[in-house]
């Protein structure tokens, strides 16, 4: 398996991480628009200090067991969270739309 592939299996799985925990949460998810906006800010931020958390992660190891951590470890839960953010919004964009 080459890494690319890996990398969009991680972002695929993020997603249907996302999703499942969505549902999961019921009737606790968020629904003020302040309490949505703080989550998309927090899951964007993480996704810009994403690459120096990998590499701390990594550092100057290039064993599979290291990278295999940072993946898991760092780049998996991100990439979840980014996508639960996202349809926190969605959901909220949807409820606010005219006819709802």
């Amino acid at each position: 398996m080459s890494k690319q592939l890996l990398v969009h299996a991680l972002v695929v799985g993020g997603g249907v991480l996302a999703l499942w925990v969505y549902v999961r949460l019921g009737e606790r998810r968020p629904t003020g628009a302040v309490q949505i906006c703080a989550h998309v800010v927090a899951a964007f931020l993480a996704l810009a200090l994403l690459p120096r958390l990998v590499g701390r992660v990594i550092g100057d190891g290039e064993g599979a067991s290291v990278t295999a951590a940072a993946l898991f470890c760092v780049f998996l839960p991100t990439m979840t969270y980014l996508f639960l953010a996202v349809l926190f919004f969605l959901e909220k964009l949807q409820r606010s739309l005219p006819g709802r």
